[in-house]
């Protein structure tokens, strides 16, 4: 049985550059940083409403302020 992995691997950081690349373009790099800077806040909701984390005030006040201050020095 063969292993698609390598090949899922191999197009998802490609695609994901490209996707990257693209959207610096579209929005611009302000922006764009700001998006990627929300990733643990997404992946912390995603997780708790999945089940995998219990919900805590202090972890989500955390990622808040990891997202605020990468808006404030973009900005």
């Amino acid at each position: 049985m063969r292993s698609y992995l390598p090949i899922i691997a191999v197009l998802d950081l490609g695609l994901g550059v490209a996707l990257f690349a693209f959207s610096m373009d579209l929005i611009g790099l302000g922006l764009t940083v700001i998006l990627t800077g929300t990733m643990p806040l997404i992946a912390q909701l995603m997780s708790s409403a999945m089940g995998r984390e219990k919900f805590s005030v202090v972890k989500f006040l955390g990622a808040l302020v990891i997202v605020m201050a990468i808006v404030l020095v973009v900005l």
